[in-house]
């Protein structure tokens, strides 16, 4: 204990004397630190944002919203089957059946939303058609139009459902981190097999 205590006591003497203490160079060099980590980070957030984030352009009306979601609801449908994969009967509009079943138009407060969601649904299935799969038997957006804020980013859940072989799934979870201009972050993932037993 009289170690520590006479220890603690040169620790003191030395910041009196200023050999520990903040002078004014170590001022100086603590706020042209913090400057530079401000800057690093301010580059940072604008690489990312360039790189990943869904421009926003004029929206198009409600009704010029249903025929894009109409076509490339088809346009998916279509490359995955030139690709061999099924679409799942939980895939056949990709998670935009109320809009693409409704009678009326949507409000068009809501069409920036469906067209950044749309982009992303058709970015996934870019991806599934990449990977080979054999099926993509289903493809959900929990909080439909919702969109929920984490940090720098805003975050769409989606659940996917497809069929494959192990190195095909494997392939798609890599493509998901590799090869997409959007930021995926697998959150859940669950896997099964048939009985390979005689």
């Amino acid at each position: 204990l009289a170690d520590k205590v006479t220890r603690q006591k040169e620790f003191y003497k030395k910041i009196a004397s200023n050999s520990y203490g903040l002078t004014k160079s170590n001022l100086l060099i603590a706020r042209q630190n913090a400057e530079l980590v401000r800057g690093k980070f301010r580059d940072l957030r604008t690489l990312l944002t360039k790189q990943y984030r869904i421009p926003r352009e004029r929206p198009p009306t409600s009704l010029e919203c249903v025929r894009i979601l109409d076509n490339d609801i088809r346009a998916m449908n279509r490359d995955l089957q030139d690709k061999n994969i099924m679409p799942g009967t939980g895939c056949k509009y990709f998670s935009f059946d109320t809009l693409a079943k409704a009678n009326s138009l949507p409000h068009a407060s809501h069409v920036p939303g469906i067209l950044r969601q749309l982009t992303v649904v058709r970015e996934i299935v870019r991806l599934v058609g990449l990977a080979e799969v054999s099926e993509l038997s289903d493809l959900r957006r929990p909080m439909q139009l919702g969109e929920r804020e984490e940090g720098l980013y805003n975050v769409i859940p989606i659940e996917i459902t497809v069929i494959g072989t192990l190195s095909q799934v494997s392939k798609l979870v890599d493509l998901f981190h590799r090869d997409s201009r959007f930021l995926f972050f697998l959150r859940y993932m669950s896997l099964e097999s048939e009985d390979q037993a005689p």
